[in-house]
């Protein structure tokens, strides 16, 4: 609830934003079909809004073929589904400037291509790129620049046990343009590999250096930064102390206004007691700046919110506020079952869990809870993509009836009440006199008036007239949601006596 004025005996008010569903749309393919690729791992879902927000896109995984959705913001209409004709496991999607889609997948069996698909509005493929430089080729993620995009793989030879990662930049056309590989040995599937891009463009990609080959017991993180042409800029090595090391959680790379970089890293001694902590490099040279210990759990997101403040969530299933300068713990809130942690651009934090989204505002309180409905199905909250006003979010994830899942999705528009009161005059005054209090006027609006906590009987109106003392407000509601206005101080003085 937040604060607008409260000027004795002028106007005070206060507004309330209770969230309210618009639309929710469910991502049918082939009847009896599973589309999800694996229900236990939500990071092969993706779903972004286009520039202009008029548009979502979700991929997720129809039996074993990737699958790409675009919809309409405004109703929720399906505008195409696009299936890709071999096995394919989604990964990651972006939008272009002109509403195009790329997808980017790898194959659902060792040993996989990775694949590259750029779709346009009208469901078209613009053109389908294969990367099967290595004899496993794994994607992971892909993101745009001003005049193409790049992508990233973790790369295995044949009948080798060493893996790489690779950033590979493409044109808006699918031509190549340039490759940059971190080549050093990395033993573990699935571990190390995360690529963001920061203010200026440039790009961060992380792999794992063993330091002794092929053992599994020591083992550093490798972050290194390269500009928009691919050349190196810096690369260094975490380590804390000698033990294993790798990046914890799919979305737990990022970088702030001034291009510092922070990420969650795992240490462990041979996969037995995990030390997760928070980690800052200086954006310029890759220095460490801190390394705060957060937890003993994996399963780390990471955003900056609007203030700067960093947030984490999924460490022992809690959200965590920390200082962005120091790394010190600012609040936590406890969760269970965390998918994903997002953010709007006004400070408000969209926790989701399998139950149900929470909405934090920037001091970790909550403010309201979101639970998707669909009659007969176990629904299960996967992430939350909000716009740019931070006004309208959208909630994917999928339902579940036997063995048999389908994605959905659901927007919600943030609805707000408000509650004034305004003194027709002085709310200081002698024994019979009055005040009349006037609330708010609107079409639908409903009204009740306290004194302090206590009902008044029958103030059911717009205006109330306070003949008394009191601490007077007034609950004003419409059919979405309700707001209580701050108090209003009467002062009754008895009258003087003559002498």
């Amino acid at each position: 609830m937040l604060i607008i004025a409260a000027t004795l005996g002028l106007t005070v008010t206060t507004m309330a934003q209770v969230p309210t569903q618009q639309w929710l749309t469910v991502v049918n393919s082939a009847s009896g079909t599973n589309d999800i690729f694996n229900a236990n791992y939500p990071s092969k879902f993706h779903t972004l809004l286009n520039a202009n927000e008029s548009k979502i896109a979700v991929t997720n995984n129809s039996g074993s073929q990737l699958m790409v959705t675009s919809l309409n913001t405004t109703n929720g209409a399906i505008q195409f589904s696009n299936t890709n004709a071999v096995n394919a496991s989604g990964k990651d999607i972006v939008f272009d400037n002109n509403d195009n889609v790329y997808s980017f997948s790898s194959g659902s069996s060792f040993p996989s291509d990775a694949y590259i698909r750029k779709i346009d509005p009208s469901n078209s493929i613009l053109f389908s790129n294969t990367i099967n430089n290595f004899g496993d080729d794994n994607a992971l993620s892909i993101r745009n620049l001003t005049n193409g995009f790049v992508v990233y793989t973790q790369n295995r030879a044949s009948g080798s046990g060493n893996f790489s990662h690779s950033v590979y930049s493409y044109n808006s056309l699918g031509s190549l343009l340039w490759t940059n590989t971190i080549s050093d040995y990395d033993w573990y599937y699935g571990y190390g590999g995360r690529m963001t891009t920061d203010i200026n463009g440039n790009i961060i990609f992380t792999g794992k250096r063993q330091t002794t080959q092929m053992s599994q017991n020591t083992y550093d993180i490798v972050i290194r930064k390269i500009n928009s042409s691919g050349t190196q800029l810096w690369q260094t090595y975490y380590d804390y102390n000698s033990l294993q090391d790798h990046i914890a959680g799919d979305r737990s790379l990022v970088t702030d206004n001034i291009g510092d970089i922070y990420f969650c890293s795992n240490n462990n001694n041979n996969w037995s007691g995990n030390t997760v902590r928070l980690v800052k490099l200086n954006g310029q040279t890759g220095a460490v700046v801190f390394q705060q210990q957060i937890g003993t759990l994996e399963g780390c997101d990471v955003i900056i919110n609007s203030d700067g403040n960093i947030i984490v969530g999924g460490i022992n299933n809690e959200v965590r506020c920390y200082n962005p300068t120091t790394g010190v713990l600012i609040w936590s809130a406890p969760f269970t079952n965390i998918n994903s942690v997002s953010r709007d651009n006004n400070g408000k934090i969209y926790v989701t869990a399998t139950t149900g989204v929470t909405i934090l505002n920037s001091a970790g309180v909550t403010l309201n809870t979101i639970n998707v409905n669909i009659s007969g199905y176990t629904v299960n909250h996967i992430y939350t993509v909000i716009n740019n006003a931070g006004n309208e979010f959208y909630v994917v994830g999928y339902r579940t009836s036997g063995n048999i899942n389908k994605v959905y999705v659901a927007k919600y528009n943030t609805q707000t009440c408000t509650a004034t009161i305004n003194a027709s005059g002085a709310t200081t005054f002698c024994q019979g006199g009055s005040v009349v209090l006037n609330a708010n006027v609107g079409s639908g609006l409903t009204y009740q008036w306290y004194n302090g906590a206590t009902l008044i009987s029958g103030a059911n109106s717009s205006s109330y007239t306070a003949t008394t003392s009191g601490s007077y407000n007034v609950q004003v509601s419409n059919t979405n949601c309700t707001a209580t206005s701050i108090n209003q101080s009467v002062t009754v003085n008895p009258l003087p006596i003559a002498t």
